[in-house]
């Protein structure tokens, strides 16, 4: 689909071609209105307006209703996330189950070091304590610990 829309000065332009009672044609830029605004709108789409027809047709027979419902449920699912992270019940981490990870562990004689090792469920209490997603991040708290305990 050819874009009729352009820019000028951040804001949706078009170009209208009128000709005048004399046959003489005059190209005019329209900017800065509502029609190139949704103009521009609907090409940011990117479909034909077959496309857009045919689309609303699926939507209605598929059942608004549905959709809705199935929204609401989304909607609903998603609330109970934000209130356990609230109340402090939900923690993200940015490390899933077997990635590598940074671990502060004891080594023989009792030194403390930072081991290499993979992400494990048990690791999810000790996150940004004793288990770290960087070397460097694991690296700084052991230093810090160090200078606790000297």
């Amino acid at each position: 689909m050819k874009r009729l829309i352009f820019y000028e000065n951040e804001k949706p332009c078009y170009r209208l071609t009128v000709e005048s009672s004399d046959g003489e044609h005059a190209t005019v830029t329209v900017s800065n209105s509502d029609v190139a605004q949704r103009l521009d709108d609907y090409e940011n789409t990117r479909m034909e307006p077959e496309e857009i027809h045919e689309m609303m047709a699926k939507m209605s027979r598929s059942g608004m209703k549905e959709a809705l419902q199935k929204m609401a449920k989304m909607q609903s699912e998603l609330q109970r996330y934000v209130d356990a992270e609230q109340e402090g019940r939900l923690s993200w981490h940015p490390n899933k189950l077997g990635d590598v990870v940074y671990a502060l562990r004891k080594a023989r004689g009792g030194d403390i070091v930072v081991k290499q090792t993979f992400m494990k469920k048990t690791h999810r209490a000790q996150y940004g304590k004793t288990i770290f997603a960087t070397e460097p991040e694991a690296e700084e708290a052991l230093a810090a610990l160090k200078q606790t305990q000297s």
